[in-house]
């Protein structure tokens, strides 16, 4: 936290610079003029908002009473404004300025009424309007409790409020969706009104102690800053978002840009109590309206400028709205809501969207299966009926064949007459000997087929378990060899370190090449099961909250100590507030691997890593100065045992697998993409964009 020294300096620092700005501005507009110039007597009203600049907010509320007034009063009213920082009315001094600087500025003009915005101009208007507007309608909007009694008691004001309090309804609606909710986190800017209206909540959670358990306030806080301090917020968190007008350097913020930057990266849910931040990722709450506002402001007005001098007091509507998606973000049931709410956002389902159409699709289909079914059906008695009327065919030759036989016994002189007859006879039994034939061999062709498909399914059969076999072997030698390896890669530095004795340097040499082949061989293996699980869809994802430049410093250290021993240099550009929600163990060795091509296919130079956002995506660039690759080898770069062909390449060692495993784990586990541009002789770049938050993946096998 700041100290209050600091605070006083500045403060005494944007004093100083208003009280000359004003002085300058007074000055100008005391200057003689050529001729008295008249009253400007058309229809104006003076507006002054406690806001320094205009915000959503207040750009919502005055469309909307610019409309309602002019159509109320059935003309087109001339509105002036002033954007007042709220801290003015807090220094005598400062505000004399300004009271001088608005005579003087609207010395000519003849306002009908004069309407002051937020409790800080409510305050300004309250304290100084007699000084430069006497006699003056006045319409305050949203003052705060104290300073509605004051204006009650003064002739021909107006005031509107709210008919609820939204902060207390939204400050209970929390507890009421979010049972489990016990700590409570309060954020609001250090503007004049953002500071009363963390007042305002902080006697609320004061008056109803029994809510939350523990509340913190937070107050002026940078983006930064304020997404660090609610990262680190317990599971059983919520926060209330006020109004945020400044920081607590003085820079000025919106709520909505708040919201949109921290809300996508947090763990709790975020609720307010205006409409305007409604969509930027708060649940919702009881909000209040600025249509509601501009409108009562408009019928306010409307009474005021008619000429009723008696006191006007109306109250706009405060309605509970949701956002549907981040409803079920936080797996908050419906059941819970108020039942007079709205619900904004609602994304459809297939079904919601097509449910009559998916349902006539499936009628329409199960009608076409019923006739298909009956088509079957008909076919197969068709069927039926021709084998039996070719039975009773064959029946009806028997025993047309047993007359004729007979008949040719007895009949031998007939037979003899009509020897040509028998001769055709004869044909006929030749033709169905052939067609026998013909059957038969149809019939052996349909058993080596059936054959030939049962030796398929059970070929089918073998390689499903030789796949089951080949993962079985890959799971026991994983373990098997990583064992030893993991033992002989222990003793072998236990050795080194000489805790059993000393050894000679022809000893050091040979156990340092034993650790090296151990260690080159362990990442093989682990290569290897890696493609083996990105292959057959078993491999997981978990993706994690971390800042990038940590991972990249990580990845960095694994390797400078061999690029310091080649002579090269090494040389990151990382900005330091890149969150991320991914793998962060993948995205580490994808890194890791780069690097290390980097530096085995470089003798000399230099390696630089750079990260920059590029719209919705983050990309990593590892470049080299090294022998580059040629353009014909591309295509053919990230494929498995592929390797660059160069004099480096006995040197350099490897089994050709890193940048396949390094493109299967930044596509199909980061969902991303790594490109290369490189040019033979001068060195290569390699880049992977990748999206700074994904989803969790388990495989289901």
């Amino acid at each position: 936290m700041r100290c209050a020294s600091c605070r006083n300096d500045r403060f005494t620092v944007w004093r100083l610079a208003w009280t000359l700005l004003l002085a300058a501005q007074v000055l100008f507009a005391c200057l003689p003029v050529v001729a008295a110039q008249p009253a400007d007597a058309t229809d104006r009203i003076l507006v002054i908002n406690s806001q320094p600049y205009t915000t959503e907010w207040f750009n919502s509320l005055n469309e909307r009473f610019v409309e309602e007034i002019n159509r109320l009063q059935a003309s087109e009213l001339k509105i002036s404004y002033e954007y007042i920082d709220g801290n003015i009315a807090n220094d005598p001094a400062v505000a004399a300025t300004v009271i001088e600087f608005l005579k003087h500025k609207y010395q000519w003009r003849q306002f009908r009424l004069i309407i002051a915005v937020m409790p800080s101009g409510c305050k300004f208007l309250l304290e100084h309007g007699d000084k430069f507007a006497q006699g003056i309608p006045q319409l305050y909007v949203l003052p705060s409790p104290p300073q509605v009694e004051k204006i009650a008691v003064r002739p021909n004001v107006g005031i509107v409020q709210s008919t609820g309090n939204a902060i207390l309804g939204t400050l209970r609606n929390i507890k009421t969706l979010l049972p489990q909710v016990r700590h409570l986190y309060v954020v609001a800017g250090v503007g004049a009104d953002d500071r009363e209206y963390m007042g305002r909540a902080r006697r609320f959670l004061e008056q109803e102690k029994d809510l939350y358990a523990q509340v913190t306030y937070l107050s002026g806080l940078g983006t930064t800053e304020l997404l660090h301090a609610l990262s680190a917020a317990p599971k059983d968190s919520a926060v209330m978002m006020l109004t945020y007008v400044a920081n607590s350097q003085g820079q000025p913020m919106t709520t909505s840009q708040v919201l949109k930057t921290v809300t996508p990266l947090l763990h709790i849910p975020v609720f307010s109590f205006y409409d305007t931040v409604f969509g930027s990722g708060i649940v919702g709450g009881n909000l209040t309206s600025t249509e509601a506002y501009g409108e009562t402001m408009a019928a306010v007005a409307d009474r005021m400028l008619s000429g009723e001098e008696r006191f006007i007091s109306m109250t706009a509507s405060t309605r509970y709205m949701y956002d549907w998606r981040q409803l079920k973000r936080w797996e908050i049931p419906e059941s819970r809501l108020p039942a007079e709410r709205q619900i904004r956002f609602v994304e459809y389902t297939v079904w919601d969207r097509y449910r009559w159409e998916i349902m006539g699709a499936i009628l329409l289909i199960a009608l076409q299966a019923v006739l298909i079914g009956l088509l079957l059906y008909y076919r197969r008695r068709q069927l039926q009926l021709s084998q039996e009327l070719r039975q009773i065919n064959a029946q009806l030759e028997t025993k047309v064949a047993e007359r004729t036989e007979a008949l040719t016994a007895a009949n031998e002189e007939l037979m003899a007459a009509n020897e040509e007859q028998r001769a055709l006879n004869e044909q006929m039994i030749a033709m169905n000997e052939t067609l026998d034939d013909m059957n038969h061999k149809m019939a052996t062709e349909i058993s080596d087929k059936e054959r030939m498909s049962a030796t398929l399914a059970e070929a089918n059969q073998k390689l499903k378990e030789l796949d089951r076999m080949k993962s079985m072997f890959i799971a026991s030698m994983s373990h098997e060899l990583r064992t030893p390896l993991n033992s002989i890669i222990g003793f072998t530095g236990i050795t080194l370190q000489e805790m059993s004795g000393p050894l000679n340097e022809e000893q050091k040499d040979n156990l340092s090449r034993v650790k090296r082949s151990a260690n080159h061989l362990l990442a093989l293996i682990t290569d290897v099961i890696d493609i083996s699980k990105i292959e057959s869809g078993r491999i997981d994802s978990f993706p994690q909250a971390f800042f990038l430049n940590e991972l990249v410093r990580e990845a960095v250290d694994t390797i400078r100590a061999q690029v310091e021993d080649k002579g090269m240099l090494l040389e990151v550009s990382v900005p330091a507030d890149v969150a991320m929600f991914t793998d962060r163990r993948r995205l580490l060795q994808c890194l890791i691997n780069l690097l290390s091509n980097a530096m085995k296919y470089s003798e000399a130079g230099k390696i630089t890593v750079a990260i920059r956002s590029v719209n919705e995506s983050v990309e990593i660039a590892v470049n080299d100065t090294g022998i580059g690759i040629a353009e014909a080898d591309l295509p053919k770069l990230f494929e498995p045992f592929e390797r660059v062909k160069s004099h480096l390449q006995v040197k350099a060692g490897g089994t050709g697998l890193g940048l396949y495993l390094t493109k299967k784990l930044v596509t199909e586990v980061l969902q991303g993409e790594i490109n290369v541009r490189s040019v033979q002789g001068e060195g290569s770049t390699f880049t992977i964009r990748i999206p700074p938050k994904v989803e969790e993946r388990r495989s289901t096998q």
